[in-house]
């Protein structure tokens, strides 16, 4: 799956209107795991950025999350010694919040 994401309200945030999300912020600890991901993988000159994600690992993911435990309908995701808080727009994507999310930045 495959999102862009764009600076919106001082943090980072995607729409996607096929699922019925517009302006969705990343928040708690997310916008700081994004910004590592874009200072090692993309170019941070740009103004948005594309996130392919899955709960599979693919060829050329730049990395993983790992489920810490979950809270209030989302869950916290660990990337190194970072962890941020995915909430329930998750769902939207996933059954449920996956235990690995393999991520590739562009």
């Amino acid at each position: 799956m495959i999102i862009e994401i764009y600076r919106h309200h001082g943090t980072w945030a995607f729409t996607d209107t096929y699922k019925g999300l517009e302006n969705e912020p990343f928040v708690a600890g997310i916008p700081e795991i994004i910004d590592e991901f874009i200072e090692k993988f993309s170019d941070k000159n740009q103004k948005t950025h594309r996130i392919t994600f899955s709960s599979s690992d693919f060829p050329g993911s730049h990395g993983k999350l790992t489920k810490t435990n979950p809270e209030q309908g989302g869950s916290w995701y660990k990337y190194g010694k970072k962890e941020g808080w995915l909430c329930p727009a998750t769902l939207h994507y996933f059954p449920e919040h996956p235990e690995e999310l393999f991520v590739r930045f562009s």
